[in-house]
């Protein structure tokens, strides 16, 4: 690999796996790891590997990026609303069942990998959702793993004020508030 395309291969690692709102954010970075160019070639670069600025979050993402974290809850809570019947966890609280619409389980599964994919490429949030698994039946049910009945139980708290639009959830701390309160005041 030639030094371009090593020094695009940066930035882009850089951009998909942290958060900067400012290409003076993206090239410091860039000097953390040993690249030094200056701000017109970070933005020609930029360019070039097709990174764009969210206009929800203002963060710099690539292209396969352009959905987002509220993207994706704001899909849940619709789909939530419209094609959820029920919801119901095991005794221990690491899975969680969701009973939706005949053959909309897939969609359901896909934002929620979406979900525990997106957790697993950006670790500097404050909060976790902490799924483990998801799997989607042919028909009508979703089943959710989690790690230990905590984090289940939280989500299985999440997923009910999302049903009630509005309803109690004990966030884990105020950037996840903010986050939900966001979500609440935007579906309104």
């Amino acid at each position: 690999m030639n030094p371009v395309e090593q020094r695009r291969k940066s930035i882009e690692d850089l951009v998909r796996y942290n958060e900067y709102r400012s290409v003076a954010e993206i090239k410091a970075g860039l000097g953390q790891v040993g690249v030094r160019i200056n701000e017109e070639t970070v933005r020609r670069d930029l360019e070039h590997i097709g990174a764009m600025k969210d206009t929800r979050s203002g963060f710099w993402v690539l292209a396969d990026q352009a959905i987002n974290r509220y993207d994706l809850y704001d899909m849940l809570r619709h789909s939530i609303h419209y094609l959820m019947h029920d919801v119901a966890t095991n005794d221990i609280g690491n899975t969680i069942f969701l009973y939706c619409d005949l053959g909309t389980s897939r969609r359901f599964s896909h934002i929620l990998e979406a979900l525990r994919q997106d957790e697993r490429l950006n670790r500097t949030r404050g909060w976790y959702d902490n799924i483990l698994a998801v799997h989607a039946s042919q028909d009508d049910t979703v089943i959710i793993h989690f790690r230990n009945g905590r984090d289940g139980k939280k989500f299985l708290a999440k997923i009910k004020a999302l049903q009630k639009q509005g309803g109690t959830y004990d966030f884990e701390n105020a950037e996840e508030k903010a986050f939900m309160d966001k979500l609440g005041r935007d579906t309104r």
